[in-house]
Order: C-alpha cells, then sequence, then structure tokens
C-alpha cells in the first residue's frame, strides 16, 4: 500500500519479537529505501547479512543481503562502497539483478572519477611537459603527458594531435588514427589532424585516403605547404613503376579499407566494373553520374583499378 513509515515500524518490531530472521531486516531495507534514507537502508541491509550468517542462511541469501546494501550506498551517492558491496554480493551468489546493478554502479564510478580528475589549468601543464619530452626524443613518456592532458581536458583537439605526433614517431600508425579522428570529432578544422592522417596513410600504401586527407586539409587553408607537399608526394608515389611486392602490399591494404570493400560490394559497381572489363566504350555512360567516377577514381588511387 506504500505505507513505507507503518510498514517499517511494524518490521522493526517483528524482528524484536525474533531476532533470528533476517527477512524482517530486509524488508525494513526495503522501506528505507523507498524512503529515501540510504545511509540507515544500508545499515539495515548489512545488519540483514549479519543475521544471515549467524543462522547460516543460504550463499542466495547473503549475496541478496549485499546487493541491497549495494543498491542502497549506489542510490546515495557512495558510488566506491556500492561496487564493494556488490562485488562481496556476486562471490556470495552470482545473481541478474546484483550483476545488473553491479555494472551500473561501476559505469557511474568511473565517470565520476573521470569528471573529478578534469581540469583545464592541470591538462595545459601536462601539454607542456609533454611537449618537453617529445623534444627531448623520449616519446612513450611523452604519450604519457598527452593522455594525462585529455584526460584533464577532454574537449581539447589539440591534445589528440600532439599525441597522433608521438604515436608517428613510434610507428605505431592505428594509433596515430584513431587519435587523429579523435581531435577531427572535437574540431574538424583541425589542419594538423588531416595532414597527420594523410602522412599515415600514405606510409601504409593507403593513397586514396592520403589523398582524401590533404584535400581536407587544403579546403581549410588551400596554401598550406605541409599538405601541399603531401598531395605532390603522394602523386609522385602512385606514378611510379611499383613492384610486385608493393603492388601486392597496396592491394592488401585496400581489402583492409571498409569503404574500399563497400564500393567493390556494392551491385551497382559491380556492373560498372563489369563493363569496364567486357565493354569499355560502352561503359563510359557511367562516367557521367559524378558518384560513380569519384568511385572509380578512389578505387585507382588504392590500386584496386589500373
Amino acid at each position: 500500500a506504500k505505507h513505507y513509515e507503518a510498514a517499517l515500524e511494524l518490521y522493526n518490531e517483528a524482528y524484536e519479537t525474533c531476532d533470528q530472521d533476517h527477512v524482517f531486516q530486509l524488508n525494513a531495507a526495503s522501506c528505507l529505501l523507498r524512503l529515501k534514507r540510504y545511509e540507515d537502508a544500508k545499515e539495515m541491509a548489512l545488519a540483514a547479512h549479519e543475521t544471515a550468517q549467524k543462522i547460516r542462511a543460504s550463499f542466495e541469501v547473503l549475496g541478496k543481503t549485499l546487493c541491497r546494501a549495494g543498491v542502497a550506498a549506489m542510490r546515495g551517492g557512495d558510488l566506491e562502497g556500492a561496487v564493494k558491496l556488490l562485488r562481496q554480493s556476486m562471490t556470495e551468489h552470482r545473481e541478474k539483478t546484483a550483476l545488473e546493478s553491479l555494472r551500473k554502479a561501476e559505469k557511474a564510478l568511473k565517470v565520476q572519477r573521470e569528471t573529478e580528475y578534469i581540469n583545464p589549468e592541470l591538462a595545459v601543464v601536462a601539454k607542456n611537459e609533454g611537449n618537453a619530452l617529445f623534444k627531448e626524443g623520449d616519446f612513450p613518456a611523452a604519450i604519457e603527458k598527452y593522455s594525462d592532458a585529455i584526460k584533464r581536458d577532454p574537449t581539447v583537439s589539440s591534445f589528440h594531435t600532439n599525441r597522433a605526433f608521438a604515436y608517428f614517431k613510434l610507428g605505431e600508425w592505428q594509433s596515430v588514427e584513431d587519435d587523429c579522428e579523435a581531435a577531427l570529432a572535437k574540431d574538424p578544422a583541425n589542419i594538423k589532424a588531416h595532414i597527420r592522417l594523410g602522412k599515415t596513410h600514405m606510409l601504409r600504401k593507403q593513397y586514396h585516403k592520403a589523398l582524401e586527407a590533404y584535400n581536407a586539409a587544403l579546403k581549410l587553408d588551400p596554401q598550406n605547404a605541409e599538405a601541399l607537399e603531401g598531395m605532390q608526394k603522394t602523386y609522385g608515389v602512385m606514378g611510379q613503376r611499383q613492384t610486385p611486392e608493393d603492388q601486392q602490399a597496396r592491394m592488401q591494404a585496400a581489402m583492409q579499407d571498409p569503404e574500399i570493400m563497400a564500393i567493390l560490394q556494392d551491385p551497382g559497381m559491380s556492373q560498372v566494373l563489369q563493363a569496364l572489363q567486357t565493354d569499355p566504350a560502352g561503359a563510359q555512360k557511367f562516367m557521367n553520374d559524378p558518384s560513380v567516377m569519384a568511385k572509380i577514381q578512389k578505387l585507382i588511387a588504392a590500386g584496386v583499378l589500373a
């Protein structure tokens, strides 16, 4: 009937009459939860756990009492305490409700810690320390400092490009790409992110992606010397006579590119590619479609088409 105060009094009276039954305390804890008296609810659930231990209740019961105490702690804002209690609950008895509550508490605790760690001023300090280490050539230590800067202030795009450059020096190409993509998600106008993506794609023989990255940089700054140079180098490498090993490596890189695979698996493009092989003259009608032409150029740049 939702008369929680009255129910609480009766459960307490029942426990005084029979102090060997944990159920009265557990029910009282439920009432306290609904009354938003979270600390009292936690203490009552822990008292129920002690009673259950004394009477040698089942592991399921022991887990249930700890789960209720953990839920009370979580609702009361004691996330560390909640995680501890819910993990203890899981060691007593692995149960769906406890597992869901544990995951929720762990996620909330992670967010809380990340939020508490944020400090833009200390982020700048960490970035400057990273820059100093980078200049000394200690790239792993620089990465640690840039990572700390990102945690201190997740809104700054340039922290990612700084870390990407350190990863670049270590040849960790995927990490470079991940950081550049993260930088661009925060600031699409980050030219350095586009350029470092272009350099990385070129080294990985993903020339079509390198051209896209440099083009994106040049749209932001048409006179950017680094982007222009990167574009020229990419076209230069593409125009060179390649060894069979280079061609194979380039093809393998293209086959790992989801965008290239999507083009090749497109039924419409399959028809166009087949026409190019069997009837080149007749295939010219497809070239009037700008989207088809763009995909063909992308396949050529990727080395899939000659």
